[in-house]
């Protein structure tokens, strides 16, 4: 029980170690995939798109708990907010995705395929 709360406790100062080792890449493309355990978010740069096709490049993939993923969610949410405070309102476009860049639940995504498949001429 010690340990817990000595890693609840407020952290103000973080040493970070390894960063020159990392790759510093740009992303415009996620697709989620999610499991009982872990959330797995595939990041990539899209390298040509048509009307038909999307051709992403894989770059990494990061894989975290459900309890990391959603406090990670709310941390990005946070700093978007501080962002448009201090430089004003992101524009967006609405876009349509694609539905395999929504994650679902291992058991509705094969329900979801055998239907599509079902539903094939």
């Amino acid at each position: 029980m010690q340990d817990i709360e000595v890693r609840l406790q407020r952290v103000d100062q973080i040493e970070r170690t390894g960063e020159d080792a990392a790759p510093t890449v740009y992303v415009n493309s996620a697709t989620f995939n999610l499991g009982p355990y872990d959330v797995r978010m595939s990041l990539g740069q899209v390298e040509s798109a048509t009307e038909e096709r999307l051709l992403v490049r894989t770059l990494a993939t990061v894989i975290m708990s459900p309890q990391h993923a959603k406090a990670f969610s709310e941390l990005l949410a946070k700093n978007v907010a501080l962002y448009e405070q201090t430089f004003g309102q992101i524009q967006t476009t609405p876009i349509s995705l694609p539905s395999s860049d929504i994650g679902e639940p291992p058991s509705s995504r094969s329900r979801s395929a055998a239907r599509a498949k079902a539903s094939q001429p």
